[in-house]
């Protein structure tokens, strides 16, 4: 199908001036020939019509359509324009895209192939045409409206009526009033400016955020307004933040920014009761139907005063609200005009977050620049709402075609049966009404609200909570005591590293200390023990779990006092010095016996000895790939036996010089922290190792390389390259002491 070119380019001529009329204009200038009121030549002039064309139309010649005929014909085209504003009326139009794949089902259906249209589907082209021959429609900007507000129909709006005429009766216009709250945002939103043509991304530098102030605004169907009230984002007040703002202006501070319960009571009772106490009569005010615009103090108060508070219907402020009818949207066009002209200032083009007294002072000349027509607005709002004077057919002329049943009816006769369906369906559960659960205050759209009604609803509530509460603590109560208890620490098998340890149910036989050496090894630090005694069957779990950080190259000898050994086990002799296996040391050889007295370990501030038994080595060994490690955890809690064992079983074999360390990976003590590195050199006594740093995501090798150099007695242990994973830059280390130390 030929491509209709949508503008002609640049620099070309276009053609067929005379050529563009259309049919009614043709029709009207047929008409006055052969009325005789217009010659032909002059009504060729006149209406810009070939005079070809006027001779062959009044002899009935070439009469027939214009151009190629089309697609479709004109009975299914009009089916389709019928259906388009159908689906229109009823809040669910569809767009071109939609069109173009009814058509192509369409034709599938009927085996109808189409040369011009590439497999049955119509192009872009073929839509546009589509428009211009059929001019009752037309592409516009749809604006989301909420299924809760689609839901207001034409008895609720009555039924509102009905009521507000009974509260609006000798009423007079000066005490209407109508109040709502809106916010001001720092984003003085998109503006057409002028760009290169073939520029894609147009932008301007612009400072703006998400910021929004709060400000409650009122008036009254005779133009009158009352004073201003700001609400601010803050936890104090400073007087500086209203400085500038317009007179009367009042000011409070929420922790959202929004409106609550204890800001509308101030609001109402010092800024909108001093306005009304001046008016004689009857009062009636007019608002949402917030939870936070009904409370007991403010009903109270405006019932000691003759004022009447009525709510309007739910979600229907777009139809009934006189200031969003018709007062903010000016207002709104005119701040973002001053706010954008503060944001081309020095200071505007500085500061990225709008300040509060900066706003005040905007706010005053927003106020100002639509002072003279505010009060027309207003009053033209009370009309269009039909508030005053009391007319509802000013809002229901205003109700949506889809909110009329009567017309839904007649859609549904007028439209094909592939349709009906599809629009039961949206009409009888996408529009359906549906009671809230959100409030349920006893609030009649139409008619002022009783302040015994809100007190006794709101006394239910608390009741029903109170009573939902203790009702919860009772089952939690009694699930707690029906439940198995818990017990401490991991489970059983959990393959935990560092301060948790594994069970062992097969325990080989290992060397244990002696008694009388187990007395005089007094080796628990008393940084990280919290109890001075071990019972017989229950052991310190904090000691062995909970040790702080610094104490972790402080071994620890935990001493099962309820159990003596059996006969036959041989006993190893002690290092004089902490051993570099683990932060808490357990020695245990096969089952003991149980004693009848128990032992107690008392702490002490002075660190142990060295003992000088020649048989120790100078320094600590580092432990190899033959030293045997043994964890062991059992549970002993209030409902069975709980103990904790952390054993280590060292050689046997008698000690011998320290033989040179392996080139390698290994973790050793610096300046009382533990860190892994790579042992570049090494002479008998000294060591220089290449150091890692700690990260979030683990281990990694610094950017500049960090060296170094301390005695053989700083490395406590080798690590093996199975024990080093890499993952980019980024390692992580398989081993306990780091666990320990810097944690999984």
């Amino acid at each position: 199908m030929p491509r209709k070119r949508v503008c002609p380019a640049p620099g070309t001529r276009k053609y067929g001036k005379k050529s563009r009329y259309t049919e009614e204009t043709l029709e009207k200038a047929l008409e006055e020939v052969k009325c005789c009121k217009i010659s032909q030549r002059k009504a060729a002039e006149h209406y810009n019509i070939p005079l070809s064309t006027l001779k062959y139309k009044l002899k009935d010649q070439h009469t027939g359509q214009i151009g190629k005929p089309t697609v479709l014909s004109k009975v299914e085209e009009e089916s389709i324009v019928a259906h388009i504003i159908a689906l229109s009326d009823l809040g669910i139009p569809i767009g071109m895209q939609d069109v173009r794949v009814i058509v192509k089902k369409y034709l599938d259906d009927n085996k109808k192939k189409v040369k011009q249209f590439k497999n049955n589907f119509p192009g872009w082209e073929w839509g546009k045409l589509f428009l211009e021959r059929h001019k009752c429609i037309r592409q516009k900007v749809a604006h989301n409206i909420s299924r809760k507000r689609a839901q207001i129909n034409k008895e609720m709006i009555e039924k509102f009526f009905d009521n507000l005429s009974l509260e609006l009766e000798n009423v007079p216009p000066e005490n209407i009033f109508n109040f709502d709250e809106t916010g001001f945002h720092d984003d003085p939103k998109k503006q057409k400016l002028l760009f290169r043509r073939l520029c894609r991304n147009p932008e301007i530098i612009r400072n703006s955020t998400k910021s929004c102030f709060t400000v409650m605004f009122c008036g009254n169907a005779a133009g009158e307004f009352v004073p201003l009230y700001v609400i601010y984002k803050a936890q104090q007040k400073w007087s500086d933040w209203i400085l500038d703002a317009p007179r009367g202006t009042r000011m409070a501070v929420t922790p959202t920014g929004w409106i609550d319960a204890n800001t509308f009571d101030d609001w109402c009772e010092s800024t909108l009761l001093p306005v009304l106490k001046k008016k004689e009569g009857k009062k009636v005010v007019l608002g949402d139907n917030l939870s936070s615009h009904i409370t007991p103090k403010s009903l109270r108060l405006c019932a000691e005063n003759n004022i009447k508070f009525i709510c309007l219907v739910p979600n229907s402020t777009h139809l009934l609200q006189p200031l969003d009818v018709s007062y903010f949207s000016a207002l709104k066009s005119d701040w973002r005009s001053i706010l954008r002209d503060w944001r081309n200032t020095k200071r505007g083009k500085i500061v990225n977050v709008l300040p509060k007294p900066i706003f005040a002072k905007l706010l005053s000349k927003t106020v100002e620049k639509g002072q003279q027509t505010a009060g027309q607005n207003v009053i033209a709002g009370f009309k269009a709402c039909g508030i005053y004077p009391l007319d509802r057919s000013m809002v229901l002329e205003r109700l949506k075609e889809y909110s009329k049943p009567e017309v839904c009816d007649e859609v549904r006769e007028s439209i094909g049966e592939s349709f009906k369906n599809y629009i039961a369906e949206i009409r009888d559960k996408d529009l359906q009404m549906q009671q809230t659960r959100k409030f349920q205050i006893p609030v009649v759209a139409g008619k002022s609200v009783s302040v015994e009604e809100v007190e006794k609803y709101y006394e239910e509530r608390e009741k029903k909570k109170s009573e939902k509460g203790q009702k919860k603590q009772k089952e939690k109560i009694q699930n707690k005591s029906t439940a198995p208890v818990k017990k401490r620490g991991r489970p059983l098998g959990s393959k935990s590293k560092g301060k948790t340890v594994q069970t062992s149910q097969h325990k080989p036989s290992s060397p244990v200390a002696s008694p009388s050496e187990l007395q005089s090894l007094q080796t628990l630090d008393t940084s990280a023990t919290t109890s001075s005694a071990i019972s017989p069957k229950v052991c310190n779990e904090q000691s062995l779990t909970s040790a702080p950080a610094e104490t972790s190259l402080n071994h620890r000898l935990l001493l099962d006092a309820s159990k003596s050994p059996t006969p036959g086990t041989e006993y190893s002799s002690m290092p004089s010095h902490p051993s570099p296996v683990g932060d808490s040391l357990l020695l245990v050889s096969n089952p003991p016996s149980p004693i009848d007295k128990d032992i107690e370990i008392e702490e002490t501030n002075q660190s142990p000895a060295p003992r000088t038994d020649s048989s120790m080595p100078s320094h600590p060994s580092p432990v190899d790939d033959n030293s045997e490690i043994e964890l062991e955890t059992l549970n002993d809690d209030l409902v069975g036996e709980y103990e904790v064992r952390e054993s280590v079983l060292c050689k046997t074999d008698k000690a011998k010089p320290a033989p040179l360390m392996k080139l390698g990976y290994c973790v050793f003590t610096y300046e009382s922290i533990l860190f892994p590195g790579r042992i570049l050199t090494e002479d008998g006594h000294t060591v220089t190792i290449s150091v890692m740093q700690k990260t979030v995501d683990g281990w990694k090798w610094p950017s500049k390389p960090e060296r170094v150099t301390c005695s053989i007695d700083s490395v406590i242990t080798r690590l093996e390259d199975t024990k080093i994973s890499k993952l980019g830059n980024f390692y992580t280390i398989d081993n306990d002491f780091l666990s320990m130390e810097w944690g999984d």
